[in-house]
């Protein structure tokens, strides 16, 4: 009876537990169902799978679009909505992504074959083109807007847009239409560069450049925002390059806009920059959170930003976008490089990353020219905003905020004069994509006219052809507009930046003579009128035709001007230096062809104009296409410089902004300069560490003028280490102490003894801040010995030699007074911490040291773009011109140099003699042992 009992309970417990677990069960089912069926519904809070070890969120970003057209700004969000909703897939945009970013070069696939590949994955995106590759095709290339070493830009007109101008004057009457910009792929010499040091070979990697700019179109038709500019069109059929339209391969249509500039946004008012610094700030907060994760543009520049109807800004490269963040292991892994900055590893990425190199580029790069120089009643404010922005401690939100408050303090009447300076702009673009017609007729018109003059000018020295006063129609029949003045010689696309500024009354900035002229006329009678004018910089291309410009008087007329689109320079022909009177004439070497190719050439009684420029231009292309192949090379020295002078993980020019911007709250240490007649000494300086971001803590300040020792040696010095890539130099820059710190810092009594004399009318103190030399850096030994005959067999050097050779080579260049058995350095690595002793000893000579036949490869290349011509193609015409010209660019003058027999002008051709002398001796080497066996 019992044992049935308990039978029975047993039977009724089962009969609850099986209850039980099928009711867990079903709930499970109904969870799981409830789950799924919410996250497929298009919710702006779903969650996508990871894509590259990381969660993109492609719903959009909260924005703050509250000024400027908030209904423009509100389709961003639901046009990224509607991409959901009509079925855009994550697997889809992640193939896409692995396309066009392969892991290496050497596992990417044939950009002809991508190309293809893409342009279905965006018709199945829904990405598809706005215009047919058939539309593209009926357009007409009316020139070009621009080129680099990747793409061509060139400008497009659109046909189906276009009216007629009727104002009255049939000169003007010419057909408007709406203006279109074309980017197509070019040989991209860069891409090509880093894909063969992964796989040598030349043909696979030639096309890669394409991969670039499939990404952008990508980027562009993808990400969508009212700072982004708007992809219009684009066509994929292959990677074929052609100057062609029908034959390009990659293709991209966009609108057409003004490049920003540092004159440009010279000219705009403060409330329209602070409008567009608002635009950049609204693009940094999308690209934090845009549809593909957190974007950095680690290059971005002014330049990539233009200015297009509205008064909008927008972005026009993304090809060198990072869509992903740093992965890590780690959080010591997460320093932004050069600073003292770094986020989070949050599961195997730094978190937040590109949001700080983001605020770096972009701040210092856009923001910092758009704030600069504010009303007194914002600088302070503004001031503490640059400064959080340098130190990276302000997130794009807070930017956001802080930059619509300052905008809404101005009210809408301002607009209207800010109108007025954008709509100059805009009409200056538009007369950029005029009618090429006109443009050959004025052309035309110009040669009539010269052809004329010439015979009444081919005795004078420089020839009036160069005269200002080109391009308007008529003009030159007299036309009162547009004037021809026979004392001014016109350079287009010329400048002397931050060269032979001075102060002068109604100036619209401090640091130089800058105003705002109607008419070139206007601008020159004003120079003509000041004394200290002899020169001035049009912050345009075409002057004649502006009703406003921007103009920046110089104090000088000679030197080598800076190719500079979109400017043009007017220099005073009347005291346009002779051949005689050249102040960089190098006495060393008797071809001096810059000065050379200001004459004319004669040749069977017929006078051929040169370009007096044109060698100078040349020259610049040549050390920009050297250091760019040199660039890893060049990165590798300046790493093992910093490491060895306590700086190591830092870029040397962070180092030198922070140097500049940061404040010095202490000194300690003054050197006074002794010797007969010596001025000026050197001092170490601290700096405010205290705010996050620093990435100096204290440098040597110097100031000297002695008969030993000076600092502008010391620049001389440093400008030929870094322009030839050596970097057996301390890092330097030129620079001053605010007024407020001398005063602060001269109630001592040796700091006034030392420094007093030297203090300038403004208070301030200008010198050369310099790395501190670290403890580690000891007399070491030179250990390599000069020949007096060129080696009969070469033996390769080894690590130390080839160090040492290098630190030579800069000893003798730089004219450097010191004992032969004094060096100091660091494993073998020499560092001339004596620089400051530059150009003491005209009179040295240690090409003893490079009949070994080794020499850098790195030196060699860049030192032939400053070989002579003519003939004299071993030797060195131009690198002492550079050198000075780099000097003086920082602010330094080679007239507080005083070494006795040693004359201001003289001081190229003791670089060039150097250079030319050492050049001789490895082209022999070179010629005897080849190239290979010489040059490491």
């Amino acid at each position: 009876m019992l044992c049935r009992r308990r039978l029975q309970r047993l039977r009724s417990c089962n009969k609850v537990v099986v209850f039980v677990v099928v009711a867990l069960f079903v709930g499970v089912f109904l969870a799981y169902r409830t789950l799924n069926s919410q996250d497929a519904r298009a919710s702006p809070r779903s969650s996508l799978p990871s894509m590259g070890k990381r969660k993109p969120r492609y719903q959009a970003a909260p924005q703050r679009h509250k000024l400027f057209n908030p209904e423009t700004r509100l389709k961003v969000m639901t046009h990224l909505r509607q991409q959901l909703n009509s079925g855009l897939k994550v697997s889809g945009v992640k193939e896409v992504l692995t396309l066009l970013y392969p892991a290496t070069w050497k596992s990417a696939s044939d950009p002809d074959g991508v190309a293809i590949v893409l342009k279905d994955k965006m018709l199945e995106l829904n990405l598809h083109s706005p215009m047919s590759c058939k539309e593209i095709n009926a357009f007409q290339i009316q020139g070009s807007i621009g080129s680099s070493n990747r793409k061509y830009i060139e400008r497009l007109e659109d046909p189906q847009n276009s009216y007629s101008s009727d104002d009255g004057d049939r000169d003007r009457e010419r057909k408007r239409r709406k203006l279109l910009a074309i980017k197509s792929q070019a040989n991209d010499v860069q891409t090509k560069i880093a894909c063969m040091k992964q796989i040598y070979n030349a043909d696979f990697c030639g096309p890669m450049g394409n991969y670039l700019l499939m990404r952008e179109i990508f980027l562009l038709r993808f990400l969508q925002h009212p700072n982004l500019i708007s992809l219009l069109g684009y066509c994929l059929r292959g990677d074929h390059i052609s100057m062609d339209l029908r034959q390009k391969g990659l293709v991209m249509v966009m609108e057409a806009g003004s490049p920003l500039t540092m004159g440009t946004v010279a000219s705009l008012q403060w409330s329209l920059r602070v409008k567009l610094a608002l635009d950049v700030a609204y693009l940094m907060e999308y690209l934090q959170s845009s549809p593909l994760g957190n974007v950095a543009l680690p290059r971005v520049q002014l330049k990539d930003f233009v200015l297009v109807e509205h008064k909008t800004l927008k972005l026009t490269d993304l090809d060198e976008a990072e869509l992903s963040e740093k992965a890590c292991y780690r959080s010591s892994e997460c320093v932004l490089q050069g600073s003292d900055v770094g986020v989070e590893c949050q599961i195997g990425h730094c978190k937040g990353l590109n949001q700080k190199i983001n605020l770096r580029v972009i701040g210092t790069n856009v923001l910092d020219p758009l704030l600069r120089q504010a009303p007194p009643e914002d600088r302070t404010d503004v001031g503490d905003l640059l400064d959080r922005i340098h130190h990276l401690d302000i997130s794009p939100s807070d930017l956001v905020n802080y930059l619509e408050s300052l905008v809404k303090k101005y009210p809408e009447t301002e607009e209207d004069e800010d109108s007025e300076g954008y709509h100059r702009l805009k009409e200056k673009v538009n007369r950029r994509f005029e009618d090429r017609l006109s443009i050959k007729d004025d052309i035309q018109r110009e040669e009539e006219d010269e052809d004329e003059d010439e015979e009444d000018e081919e005795d004078e020295g420089i020839n009036d052809n160069n005269i200002a006063g080109r391009g308007k129609p008529g003009a030159a029949h007299g036309e009162e507009e547009n004037p021809q003045p026979d004392n001014y010689l016109r350079l287009d696309s010329s400048n002397f930046p931050g060269q032979y500024d001075y102060p002068c009354t109604d100036s619209r900035v401090l640091w130089g003579c800058v105003m705002t002229f109607d008419t070139l006329t206007a601008a020159m009678e004003h120079c003509n009128s000041d004394s200290s004018c002899k020169s001035f910089v049009v912050f345009s291309s075409t002057p004649e035709h502006e009703s406003k410009m921007t103009v920046v008087f110089k104090s000088k007329n000679s030197g080598s001007p800076h190719s500079n689109l979109g400017t043009t320079l007017f220099v005073k022909k009347k005291a346009f230096p002779s051949r005689d009177e050249q102040p960089l004439v190098n006495k060393g070497v008797k071809e001096n062809e810059i000065a050379a190719d200001v004459k004319l050439k004669v040749k069977d009684s017929e006078a051929v104009k040169v370009d007096p420029w044109a060698k100078v231009k040349e020259m610049q292309d040549c050390i920009k296409r050297s250091r760019a192949i040199q660039e890893d090379a060049l990165r590798s020295r300046e790493k093992r410089l910093m490491a060895h002078m306590g700086l190591k993980g830092k870029q040397e020019k962070d180092w030198q902004r922070a140097v500049r911007i940061r404040s010095i709250i202490s000194y300690s240490n003054v050197k006074p300069l002794s010797g007969q007649g010596a001025r000026g000494g050197s001092v170490l300086v601290y700096y405010n560490t205290s705010s996050a971001g620093h990435t100096v803590t204290r440098a040597k300040f110097m100031v000297e003028e002695g008969p030993t020792q000076n600092h502008v040696g010391f620049a001389l010095v440093y400008h030929i280490d870094r322009l030839l890539g050596l970097y057996h130099t301390p890092p330097a820059v030129e620079g001053f102490m605010p007024s407020a710190v001398v005063d602060k810092f001269a109630s001592n009594q040796t700091w006034q003894s030392t420094f007093g004399s030297l203090v300038h009318q403004d208070g301030t103190l200008r010198g050369l801040f310099v790395a501190p030399t670290p403890k580690v850096i000891k007399r070491s030994e030179l250990v390599l010995e000069p020949l007096t005959e060129i080696v009969s067999e070469v033996k390769v050097f080894d690590r130390t030699q080839k160090v040492q050779l290098e630190y030579v080579l800069l000893w003798w260049l730089g004219h450097i007074g010191k004992p032969s058995d004094l060096h100091r350095g660091f494993k073998g690595h020499l560092i001339h911490v004596d620089a400051d002793q530059g150009f003491q000893e005209p009179a040295v000579n240690y090409d003893g040291y490079f009949r070994h036949c080794q020499f850098p490869n790195v030196v060699y290349k860049m030192l032939m773009c400053f070989r002579c011509h003519q003939g004299n193609a071993n030797k060195i015409c131009y690198l002492g011109q550079e050198v000075v010209r780099r000097l003086t660019t920082a602010g330094l003058k080679l007239s507080d140099l005083h070494i006795q027999d040693v004359g201001e002008q003289d001081y190229p051709g003791l670089i060039n003699g150097a250079a030319s002398s050492t050049l001789q001796i490895v082209d022999k080497c070179i010629q005897d042992f080849g190239r290979e066996t010489v040059l490491y």
